[in-house]
């Protein structure tokens, strides 16, 4: 490997520290599992204590407790990223708090390459931590755990979550994930020409696809196996969430999980005597973002984010998709693993593998650091010999922030170089959007829907639909007392199906022609 240039970023550790069991008297804040598995990047290394000393950049993922999804109700650090520097013993000039999304890490790792072939940092380190499965046996235990910690030092937020959803979409029902990946779900179904059934024994299929991996992941949280027709089935313990989706379809962050990579130069990998065996390479990459609220998707059987920089990868990794050996794409929804694949061109039945953790249904998904352990055990995989190329998506928001990456454990040709994603985001941008109207009256057809449940039962129905006059989209409810709406919805084929929008005091509500 002496004519790899020195520059050339590469992936010298990776770590998962992933606890089967809870126990309250080890350390388990996420900070504490961060940590782990940072110790245990650097021990892959071969060379932890000289590769600690050149780490220039820490960020640790942002937390589920700090976005206002799921509190903690321990408390936590007031800087989680110092916490973890704090542990490790050292002191990076640059502390980082991530942003918010599942494309982060993989976006992250994205920027670091280029930081790192331009000789800006020498080293950097990428951790993330959840402890939901702790947090939640605690209280069930009635066991109180102090995660309260004030460390010193500087420490640079990223910021909070972008705006991805409107109060005028929420009050319809939209901008939740559980209530918008739906309506990407049927998108999909209607493109593929399905009926409600057909689709769902799909979905069974391309989940028990990922159980399959989670049951051989002795890291993934969830590996009792799941048939793919138990996982398609509503049942008292796999009820629906929101339609077409059962709870087995779901991501599921019910766990404690760190994971880390660790990043630096063949320079500075030659300098440590880190043995080129550990290396892999990042071959190609692409980050874009589409739309960020769910009502203004130029579509929703698409993703034109993922096949754009799904081009601009392959192209710089100088390879097809027919030479990726296999893939980890991010599965939150079904909708966002299809949507994925679709924008790669596999077909349905490639044979190829979808995840290498087993997705976040059944590995698990610890929030926006998710991506790490997808990339860890890709790298881990490429070592291994499963394969020469491996292909790794993150997705952000409402199938709104996209990121790829592309590894191998061969080197490129020549000097690391990626096209400056802001150029090639102008072509997504030039795309038009659809007219929203906010306040729809008159005939109109049914672009997606979804309905959602309460408690197994359908209890709202939620409408995007297009105006007949013009073409604009709309957001609507169903009429709320009109269960015979609701069961139409979830059994019948309502895609295209006509009907009446209206609006009434800030309210939209569309009533399908035959039920008028």
């Amino acid at each position: 490997m002496s004519q790899v240039p020195d520059n050339t970023p590469i992936i010298v550790g990776v770590g998962q520290h992933c606890p089967a069991t809870v126990d309250f008297n080890v350390p388990s804040a996420p900070a504490d599992l961060g940590a782990a598995a940072a110790r245990l990047a650097l021990a892959d290394s071969g060379q932890a204590e000289k590769l600690a000393q050149i780490l220039d950049s820490v960020v640790f993922m942002k937390l589920f407790a700090d976005i206002g999804m799921f509190k903690s109700p321990f408390g936590g650090s007031t800087k989680i990223a110092r916490s973890l520097t704090q542990r490790l013993g050292i002191n990076p000039r640059e502390v980082i708090y991530s942003a918010v999304g599942g494309n982060v890490p993989q976006k992250m790792i994205n920027d670091y390459a280029e930081q790192i072939a331009r000789g800006e940092i020498r080293a950097a380190l990428l951790a993330g931590g959840e402890a939901m499965r702790t947090a939640a046996e605690a209280r069930r235990a009635g066991v109180t755990l102090d995660w309260n910690e004030d460390p010193a030092g500087e420490m640079i937020d990223h910021g909070p979550p972008e705006d991805m959803v409107s109060d005028f979409e929420y009050a319809h029902g939209v901008g939740l994930a559980i209530w918008s990946y739906p309506l990407f779900e049927h998108g999909i179904r209607g493109k593929r020409g399905r009926g409600v059934a057909e689709h769902m024994r799909a979905m069974g299929r391309l989940c028990a696809r990922l159980n399959r991996v989670a049951q051989q992941n002795p890291k993934a949280a969830y590996r009792t196996p799941r048939s793919a027709e138990e996982i398609a089935t509503p049942a008292e313990k796999n009820r629906i969430i929101s339609h077409p989706y059962t709870l087995l379809m779901n991501a599921n962050e019910k766990l404690d999980a760190g994971a880390a990579v660790i990043m630096t130069s063949v320079g500075q990998a030659r300098a440590l005597g880190i043995d080129p065996s550990r290396w892999i390479h990042l071959r190609g990459c692409g980050d874009a973002i589409e739309r960020m609220r769910t009502i203004d998707h130029i579509d929703f059987h698409s993703s034109p984010a993922l096949a754009l920089i799904g081009r601009k990868a392959l192209a710089m990794a100088g390879i097809t998709i027919s030479e990726v050996d296999f893939f980890d794409f991010y599965s939150c929804f079904p909708s966002a693993t299809e949507l994925a694949a679709d924008a790669m061109g596999l077909a349905e039945d490639d044979p190829r593998e979808i995840s290498v953790t087993g997705g976040l249904p059944y590995f698990g998904g610890p929030g926006n650091a998710y991506v790490l352990h997808a990339v860890a055990e890709t790298v881990d995989w490429l070592r291994q010999g499963r394969g020469r190329y491996g292909m790794v998506t993150g997705n952000g928001g409402l199938m709104s922030k996209e990121s790829v990456g592309i590894y191998s454990p061969l080197p490129g040709s020549g000097e690391w170089r990626r096209e400056d994603p802001k150029a090639y985001q102008k072509e997504l941008d030039a795309v038009p959007t659809p007219r929203i109207e906010r306040q729809p009256n008159g005939e109109a057809r049914i672009e997606t829907y979804t309905v959602h449940y309460e408690k197994g039962v359908p209890a709202r129905g939620v409408i995007i639909g297009r105006l007949l006059a013009d073409d604009a989209r709309f957001v609507a409810n169903t009429p709320a007392d009109r269960m015979d709406i609701l069961s139409w919805l979830t059994t019948a084929e309502p895609l295209g199906s006509l009907g009446q929008v209206s609006n009434a005091e800030g309210r939209n509500t569309f009533v399908p022609a035959q039920f008028a």
